[in-house]
């Protein structure tokens, strides 16, 4: 919807931007529990680069909101953890 109507767009990117710490613990949560059960399906082990990548997302999660709010702002948050979860599955 953000992307067909101006005003919620803005009311969106405004909303979600003031308390993100929801928005946070859900993807934290939603690509560990993807992780993990990606790697038990496969029966491997929890790499140290995936450690590596999912400190560096969460550090990102918590960084992003304290920029100017924009809607590259949002784009920047959402992106990522779309992404990742697309990579860590796939691999």
């Amino acid at each position: 919807m953000s992307e067909t109507f101006q005003i919620f767009a803005n009311d969106y990117n405004r909303q979600f931007m003031v308390n993100p710490i929801i928005e946070t613990i859900y993807y934290l949560a939603t690509f560990g529990i993807a992780l993990k059960l990606v790697t038990e399906l496969f029966e491997e082990k929890i790499t140290t680069y995936q450690y590596g990548i999912y400190i560096v997302f969460a550090l990102w999660l918590i960084v992003v909101p304290f920029m100017a709010n924009s809607a590259l702002k949002v784009w920047l948050y959402y992106f990522p953890s779309q992404l990742l979860t697309v990579l860590f599955i796939n691999s």
